[in-house]
């Protein structure tokens, strides 16, 4: 197993500069050497990758299987929400609510358009 940090690279997803060339540059900083050192699997870590899964797909390859997190998190989490008992009534629809730390307009525009639905972004306070 490789692990390899990404710094810098949530910042990008963050500041909506995903599809950058910059963000490009780095993304193949990092992947390049895993591709050297033969590796055949790439495992997404962080809850912000999806973002730039075609960036890395097309960098990495066909060769390449990529394995995204979110999606398999959220059904384990689901079945242990279900195994305990302690899931939410379906009859009731869920509520989003969405902060941060930098609570500006850019800000909830970026988060807008990751979620792919209108909202409205409050500030985190400690």
């Amino acid at each position: 197993m490789i692990i390899q940090p990404c710094p810098g690279l949530v910042e990008f997803i963050e500041q909506d500069k995903q599809n950058s060339p910059a963000c490009n540059i780095l993304l193949k900083q990092y992947i390049d050497p895993l591709i050297i050192q033969g590796i055949d699997t790439l495992v997404l870590g962080c809850t912000h990758y999806p973002f730039v899964q075609k960036q890395i797909s097309l960098i990495a390859g066909l060769q390449i299987n990529i394995i995204e997190t979110a999606a398999p998190v959220t059904v384990q989490l689901t079945k242990k929400l279900a195994e305990n008992k302690i899931e939410a009534c379906k009859a009731q629809q869920g509520q989003y609510q969405f902060f941060s730390s930098l609570e500006t307009k850019q800000q909830e525009k970026i988060f807008c358009k990751l979620w792919q639905q209108p909202l409205i972004l409050h500030a985190l306070t400690p």
